[in-house]
């Protein structure tokens, strides 16, 4: 997923992310989790969906994904 990211973002956007490692998020697995930063500003985040989110949903995989506010790639 995360290389998926990054293409869409270098495609895209013509911008490079890094990703940092965050140890809590509400919606992502706890450890499972990263910050999605662009020039210094975190624009997102990338990880496992928690196992109460699978629950609400009765989603029976595991499942990955990313959040990311656009304004911060487009109006910055």
């Amino acid at each position: 997923m995360k290389a998926v990211l990054q293409s869409l973002l270098r495609i895209g956007f013509n911008t490079k992310c890094e990703t940092k490692t965050l140890s809590n998020h509400a919606l992502f697995s706890q450890g499972r989790v990263a910050e999605i930063v662009v020039s210094g500003n975190v624009v997102g985040y990338i990880g496992e969906l928690d196992s109460k989110v699978l629950e609400n949903f009765r989603i029976r995989t595991r499942v990955v994904g990313f959040e990311i506010k656009l304004s911060g790639l487009i109006f910055d």
